[in-house]
């Protein structure tokens, strides 16, 4: 089986290390709304859903569209695979660093615990760029579901680690997530606020084989 890789930034890394993040979102590309219009197997608002369950399909899987013709933007793949499959952690590191394992230093092991940042001077590669090889934890996807970002319930916040990883009290979950969602996607044109389709996907965690 190939692995798939998918990145986490660093405090998502950490919740994963602590057993309190099983769970991820991400952006649903192309978005249901931005496809040919008429098609009534490709609209979100026509009440029929049933196009979403092909982004969880195989390649050679297609819906048919307006007078049964292939529409092959119909049909989205997951890019982190079907339940079953397996994906490693892609997250920022460095290599070749004397006296860590194999030589692997992992950015979420060395951050200072008072909160002054970084607790050495390493300039951190990002985890876009982490190989197979590198790459420490290791996830199964359980579950994949595609729905509005807006959508996300509180045992959703839990799965996603957002009531122990962040010490904010004063926020609610939903706003740590709402503006944790914006720090990565709003320049993208996917904020919490334009209610964006995403995949929901939910994975356990399991040691590498």
């Amino acid at each position: 089986m190939k692995d798939r890789g998918i990145c986490f930034d660093t405090e998502m890394v950490k919740a994963i290390l602590a057993g309190t993040k099983t769970q991820t979102r991400r952006v649903l590309q192309p978005q249901p709304h931005d496809l040919p219009a008429g098609d009534v197997y490709c609209d979100p608002y026509n009440h029929n859903y049933e196009h979403f369950t092909f982004w969880t399909r195989p390649d050679n899987l297609m819906c048919l569209g307006v007078g049964g013709n292939i529409k092959d933007t119909c049909h989205w793949r997951c890019p982190y695979g079907v339940p079953g499959d397996r994906l490693y952690v892609k997250e920022a590191f460095l290599p070749n660093v004397m006296g860590c394992p194999n030589g692997l230093a992992y950015k979420a092991d060395h951050l200072d615990p008072k909160g002054d940042g970084p607790a050495n001077p390493m300039r951190w590669k990002s985890g876009r760029f982490m190989p197979r090889w590198a790459a420490r934890l290791f996830l199964v996807v359980t579950d994949v579901r595609v729905e509005r970002l807006d959508k996300t319930t509180p045992d959703d916040l839990r799965a996603e680690g957002f009531d122990k990883h962040i010490d904010d009290a004063s926020l609610s979950w939903y706003r740590r997530f709402a503006d944790y969602w914006n720090s990565l996607n709003r320049r993208r044109g996917y904020s919490w606020e334009s209610r964006p389709w995403v995949g929901a996907i939910s994975f356990r965690r399991v040691e590498d084989a």
